[in-house]
């Protein structure tokens, strides 16, 4: 955990061990890095951003229906776990079908960590939809 993700202009999101967990993964597909000097930008600190009560620093609260490309499905540590966050590679009339995200159970299934799937991990865990606010539709 807490691998990869700092150098988003590199060829790879991996760090030089070639270790890369989700959040570390999604923050290099959208071209930041994870770290911005004050805050490690998990998926906790992402869903709090986006949920809060306040206009989110980096990221806006989006209805699933209204997710485009270049969103993030995330949900934060919750009852002892990590939380999760991937990347929404594509879209029907419903909200999210695919996503883009690094996972142990991608790495399982298919000898990668990271992989493109259905979304259904993120459903069953109750994920947002986030928007990165310097993102570009």
């Amino acid at each position: 955990l807490g691998r990869g993700g700092m150098k988003p202009l590199a060829d790879r999101p991996s760090d030089a061990a070639w270790a890369c967990d989700c959040s570390g993964c999604a923050w290099w597909c959208l071209g930041r890095s994870r770290f911005d000097g004050t805050l490690w930008w998990d998926t906790s600190a992402i869903h709090a951003d986006a949920v809060g009560d306040k206009e989110g620093e980096l990221f806006e609260y989006i209805a699933w229906a209204d997710a485009r490309p270049g969103d993030v499905l995330v949900w934060g540590d919750k009852h002892g776990h990590q939380g999760h966050i991937g990347v929404v590679t594509e879209c029907d009339e419903s909200g999210p079908s695919k996503v883009v995200h690094c996972s142990n159970g991608n790495y399982k299934a298919t000898g990668d960590a990271i992989a493109e799937t259905d979304p259904g991990i993120f459903k069953a865990n109750d994920a947002i939809v986030a928007r990165a606010k310097w993102v570009q539709a």
